[in-house]
């Protein structure tokens, strides 16, 4: 959110009390989210920003830990039981047939219950859509692939900002991005040049597009 530029330009003039017309989640963002701006570390800028009380929780618990379940593990009896059930999105509907072996139920419920199950606050929970969380993930992400797209989209502000265009190639090189291995030995290296060109150009996107999503309070 710090490289979403709309919502800082717009925190600003909202601290100022410009109280601007927007069809878009900003204000609402603004009083959980806060100034995101900062100087020095980013590191330490995160950890006060990530600490400082909102509603009586630190920021960082408050806006995505998954909230404590109040609901209890029970038989589910009679149909609008069932029904009130299956409309609960903090509930998980599980099918045990009455004549199946115990020790294969309980080896099908581990399995479904490490996938899908949503434990105490601040613990992890693998299926998004199950997230009880104000925000929480819009889909399953792999880390690893965000950071090197955020770090390229870094690395190009930063060249724009002294003045460089800076190339994909060089962006690859930066960021030790490899080129992609091939058993094709007709691929020359302009090919694979514009193949790691175009790899570069989807994470430019990906991150672009993550941060553009934060004025939305969607994430990624």
């Amino acid at each position: 959110m710090t490289l979403n530029e709309k919502y800082v330009d717009y925190y600003v003039q909202y601290e100022s009390g410009n109280r601007f017309k927007t069809n878009n989640r900003l204000p609402s963002l603004f009083a959980e989210f806060g100034d995101v701006r900062y100087e020095g570390d980013k590191h330490a800028a995160f950890k006060h920003w990530w600490q400082t009380k909102v509603n009586g929780e630190e920021r960082g618990v408050y806006l995505f830990a998954e909230r404590l379940q109040s609901l209890k593990v029970g038989l589910i009896e009679g149909e609008l039981a069932a029904v009130d059930a299956i409309q609960n999105k903090e509930l998980l509907i599980i099918q045990v047939p009455l004549a199946m072996k115990r020790t294969s139920i309980d080896n099908v419920l581990d399995k479904i219950l490490k996938a899908n199950l949503v434990g105490e606050k601040g613990r992890v929970v693998r299926n998004p859509n199950r997230s009880n969380a104000r925000y929480h993930l819009s889909k399953p992400i792999k880390v690893s692939k965000y950071k090197i797209a955020f770090d390229m989209y870094e690395a190009k502000k930063r060249a724009e900002a002294e003045g460089e265009n800076v190339s994909n190639s060089k962006l690859a090189k930066v960021n030790d991005l490899k080129m992609p291995k091939s058993t094709n030995e007709e691929l020359d290296f302009a090919s694979m040049s514009r193949v790691i060109s175009t790899k570069v150009s989807r994470y430019l996107s990906d991150a672009k597009k993550a941060i553009e999503n934060t004025s939305n309070g969607v994430f990624p």
